[in-house]
C-alpha cells in the first residue's frame, strides 16, 4: 500500500461519489442502522487515513475534501456514535490534518 498511496486515493476519490450523493452525511449514516453503510464508510476514511500516512500531499488533500475539519470533530464529537467508529476518524484526522506536508 505504502508505495501507491497517491494511486489508490485517486480510485477512491474517482469512485467516491458514484457510490455516494453530493450532499452526503457521514454522521446520519453512523448513527443509522445500516450496517453495510457504515461498514464502508468506516472504511473507506481508515482507507483514506492510511493513505495520508507519512505525508503525500495528494491523499491529504482529499481527506479534506471528503472529510471537513468541522464534520471530523461533529463525529468524534457525537454522543450517539460508539467509540469503536469513531477511531478511523480520529485516525483520518491525525494524518490528515495534523501529520501533514501541507502548513495549514
Amino acid at each position: 500500500l505504502k508505495n501507491h498511496q497517491e494511486f489508490i486515493t485517486s480510485l477512491l476519490v474517482k469512485h467516491f461519489h458514484h457510490h455516494y450523493e453530493e450532499k452526503w452525511d457521514p454522521e446520519e449514516i453512523l448513527i443509522g442502522k445500516n450496517k453495510i453503510k457504515i461498514e464502508k464508510m468506516l472504511n473507506i476514511a481508515y482507507l483514506l487515513a492510511v493513505c495520508a500516512e507519512g505525508e503525500h500531499k495528494y491523499a491529504e488533500d482529499e481527506c479534506r475534501h471528503i472529510f471537513p475539519f468541522q464534520k471530523l470533530v461533529s463525529i468524534i464529537a457525537h454522543p450517539d456514535i460508539p467509540i469503536k467508529q469513531k477511531m478511523p476518524f480520529l485516525f483520518l484526522l491525525k494524518e490528515g490534518y495534523l501529520n501533514t506536508k501541507t502548513k495549514s
